[in-house]
């Protein structure tokens, strides 16, 4: 599995993150792309199985709370406009961007480069922001937490060494190419990372049911990766959060 998620660890500090993780509730995420499982012209279509093993199926708790749905609407907008201006009207200015006590608007914009036509930070706050989440109050004080793979990713599931599969219909190849052969179908599995060589865009992983092969590292997130945390601020959604790591 990828280690770049791992290595934030070094930036960030070995400090939990604060943030609780909610339960699941019933309502599910906005839907997540299917995919066609490719399989050679000689394989019986009943090879390809889907997994039996733990799944963590999408939640959306934003519905619970009609401000903060128009709130995510407009920053969503922003996201896709690559408006700055609008995106930092939406942020905290004491945003949170690591584990070190340190933050604010000027560490947001110099951490993501948010000056620079290349920055992560538009696509990485898309995936964020259309992956679900859920609510949660500690010491009284009501916030969300997204994407899903963090806020309903139980805590028995080894963060570190597992990757949550976002779609459904996702295949898991023999090999990390999507002109090999389909061994299952993945469906918002748990997946364990298995170590060995390193192929961009690829991971290895293993199934609950005893699989191996490889996933599009598109197709799956790990518990720990990038998260988004908000709160109200002088009665006003914001995103008071964007940290990686655990």
């Amino acid at each position: 599995m990828r280690r770049s998620t791992i290595l934030l660890l070094l930036l960030f500090g070995c400090g939990r993150a604060k943030a609780p993780r909610p339960a699941a509730s019933a309502t599910r995420a906005p839907a997540t792309a299917t995919h066609a499982v490719a399989t050679t012209a000689t394989e019986p279509a009943a090879a390809v199985t889907p997994v039996r093993g733990r799944k963590i199926q999408p939640v959306d708790e934003a519905s619970q709370d009609p401000s903060f749905v128009a709130y995510r609407a407009q920053l969503l907008d922003a996201v896709r406009r690559h408006d700055r201006d609008a995106l930092l009207g939406l942020i905290d200015p004491k945003i949170r961007t690591g584990f070190d006590g340190g933050g604010g608007t000027k560490d947001f914009i110099d951490d993501w480069k948010l000056d620079s036509p290349d920055s992560k930070l538009w696509a990485e706050l898309e995936t964020i922001l259309t992956h679900g989440g859920a609510f949660s109050v500690d010491e009284g004080k009501r916030s969300f937490w997204a994407p899903y793979v963090f806020s309903g990713t139980p805590d028995d599931v080894d963060a570190f060494e597992s990757v949550i599969v976002v779609g459904a219909a996702v295949p898991l190849y023999d090999k990390p190419s999507t002109k090999s052969k389909a061994i299952a179908t993945l469906e918002h599995d748990v997946l364990t990372g298995v170590e060995g060589d390193e192929v961009k865009g690829w991971d290895q992983v293993k199934t609950d049911d005893g699989r191996t092969g490889w996933v599009e590292e598109r197709e799956v997130r790990s518990p720990i990766d990038y998260r988004a945390g908000f709160a109200k601020v002088k009665g006003a959604w914001k995103m008071n959060t964007l940290v990686a790591g655990d």
